[in-house]
């Protein structure tokens, strides 16, 4: 499909539909506006310019953007929800909620009054967001929008950036590549683009929080350094990569010496030292005792969360038959389960296995899988994760709210 031009100005009508009121925000691919519909309900409208790039990257765009409209859906206070999606000329859009309060880059010191109340907000959404096993990867301070009831919200679920540190690079041709993430807040290894499986981790968002609590209580400073510019890049990643941040900055506030122990675990540069989940790091938060609730049950299911099967679902029970207690998932077509991919090509034509003891209730899973041309056990050739932990041929167990990561693809453990 062709993609046409399409913009809007203040009281332009879109899709016949939407009557605009303002722009909002201008982003590396794609313009919000604050609109109005035929029923005088507000509403932000986010438009992806596909007539603005080129089209060998059309493909991607679109399929991230839908991601994010499918993202934006879930059932959780601390999202900014999506309701209708469609397109125009071309170009899809979607209409979401409107945020009167703004994002929390434009809070400023009105940030640190409530900094509590902000990161436990941005904590819960993230839990909510790693629970379906899903990974932000572009956590910043523009992506965190203040609600009506004043409640901070994740939104930009991997598509709309802005200009803050945003970069691209150039291909071998010369042509602009888009990088997804904000290089002030990307963690090493997301920076890294051999960085593989690990930057769909937790972890990653992890290191983004600290990021953006670092510039929060030091008001506009960052940890490893400035971004300004190309040049700075170099030696900025090499810090965030050697863990050389500066404490001393935070430290000249009573506020920042009470954060320093969070800061300093969410910023190591080896995410295998972080902390590995949300409920870690609320429990070491000055102020924030609760933690949130733990998943329990039964294994039975698993549901892939992100990939290009997103939203398919597997009764482990019904892919045993004739007595068998493992199950192949993988590339090839022989696997029990089919893993596709979309943009990435990590996953193994026999990657890895699920296996039940005789009660069929305890479920277990382990890197690789049994060749019978081989006659031994052979591992993957990029790795399985459980959480942050990257698996070998001995068998883990597994528990409801476990997440498995084999490239870009996400697949959630579940009961009924």
């Amino acid at each position: 499909m062709i993609a046409y031009r399409c913009d809007y100005n203040d009281g332009d009508l879109i899709d016949g539909r939407y009557r605009v009121e303002s722009k909002l925000g201008t982003g590396s691919f794609g313009n919000v506006y604050k609109v109005r519909d035929v029923d005088n309900r507000i509403y932000a409208l986010k438009l992806l310019r596909l007539w603005d790039v080129p089209a060998e990257i059309h493909e991607e765009l679109v399929y991230r953007f839908n991601m994010e409209y499918k993202v934006s859906r879930t059932n959780s206070d601390y999202f900014v929800h999506s309701y209708e999606s469609s397109q125009i000329n071309g170009n899809p859009y979607f209409t979401m909620e409107y945020c009167p309060g703004g994002n929390l880059a434009q809070l400023g010191e009105k940030a640190l009054d409530n900094l509590t109340k902000i990161a436990h907000d941005i904590l819960r959404g993230l839990h909510d967001l790693h629970s379906s096993g899903l990974v932000h990867r572009d956590l910043k301070p523009e992506n965190v929008m203040i609600k009506e009831n004043g409640i901070a919200a994740l939104t930009d679920f991997g598509i709309v950036g802005d200009k803050k540190g945003r970069m691209t690079s150039k291909n071998w041709r010369g042509r602009p590549k888009q990088v997804f993430g904000t290089y002030l807040y990307m963690s090493p290894e997301q920076a890294d683009r051999e960085g593989g499986g690990v930057t769909y981790l937790p972890t990653t968002d992890i290191f983004s929080f600290g990021v953006m609590m670092y510039e929060i209580i030091t008001q506009g400073s960052f940890p490893f350094g400035e971004l300004n510019n190309q040049e700075d890049l170099l030696p900025y990643q090499t810090n965030a990569r050697k863990g050389i941040w500066n404490y001393k900055l935070l430290r000249t506030s009573s506020l920042g010496v009470q954060w320093e122990k969070v800061i300093r675990k969410c910023l190591m540069a080896d995410y295998r030292l972080r902390y590995h989940s949300v409920n870690e790091i609320i429990s070491d938060i000055p102020g924030m005792n609760s933690s949130i609730g733990a998943n329990s049950g039964d294994v039975k299911r698993i549901v892939i969360t992100l990939g290009a099967d997103m939203g398919k679902e597997f009764i482990l029970s019904d892919l045993l038959q004739n007595g068998k207690r493992m199950i192949r998932l993988g590339r090839d077509a022989e696997n029990d389960v089919v893993l596709k991919e979309s943009l990435t090509s990590y996953v193994s034509r026999y990657h890895f296995t699920l296996e039940t003891d005789k009660d069929g209730i305890s479920w277990y899973i382990r890197d690789g899988q049994w060749r019978m041309d081989q006659k031994q056990w052979t591992p993957s050739t990029n790795g399985t994760y459980l959480g942050p932990t990257m698996l070998g041929t001995e068998r883990t167990k597994l528990n409801v709210g476990d997440v498995i990561t084999v490239g870009d693809i996400k697949i959630l453990i579940e009961t009924i």
